[in-house]
């Protein structure tokens, strides 16, 4: 039987620099992870501002019902080429154009639709931030996406033949006739 070597100070010594050294990479690794991490927020923080949702359905309206869009920009950077869309079952899907959203700036869009369905709509918004990247956030999920819609947003008529032919569709309404809200 072979005889059991002693350890010796110098195999300790050996063992704790790769213990060390071990650690220090993790800590590097966990380090960079953190960073990027701070880096994405800071990208989303502009972004996570800018929101959309339904605020108020007028049923009781004449001729039509009216679906009262609030768009509402908190941050202090504005949001360029802001649109809206509403997607309203089988009546059709909605696209406002807003353009520049200022700072702290909100707007109350009325989107008038051909009747009332058994569905609660939720607008989805897309918009580029102050630093030119785009983004889209989706009404039903709240989710927000770094880039442009996928469907884009266009208006559709739904069960009608054709925009033209859509009862509120070919009216020229804009979101840049919304009602501006300005929260200074």
């Amino acid at each position: 039987m072979a005889p059991i070597q002693q350890w010796t100070d110098n195999d300790w010594t050996a063992i704790g620099t790769v213990v060390a050294a071990v650690g220090t990479v993790g800590a590097f690794v966990v380090g960079l992870y953190l960073v990027g991490v701070q880096v994405i927020d800071r990208r989303r923080a502009h972004a996570r501002l800018v929101n959309a949702w339904l605020k108020e359905m007028r049923t009781e309206a004449k001729p039509l019902p009216v679906f009262v869009i609030r768009v509402d920009n908190s941050s202090a950077e504005p949001a360029y080429g802001v649109l809206i869309r509403l997607v309203y079952g089988n009546s059709g899907t909605f696209v406002r154009d807003i353009g520049v959203l200022g700072p702290e700036e909100a707007i109350e869009l009325d989107i008038v639709v051909p009747g009332l369905r058994p569905i609660d709509p939720t607008p989805d918004i897309t918009f580029t931030d102050a630093a030119g990247r785009r983004w889209t956030r989706y009404g039903k999920s709240g989710a927000l996406i770094e880039g442009d819609p996928n469907p884009p947003f266009e208006q559709d008529p739904g069960a009608y033949p054709s925009n033209e032919k859509h009862p509120t569709l070919g009216s020229p309404i804009d979101g840049r006739s919304g009602r501006r809200i300005s929260k200074h």
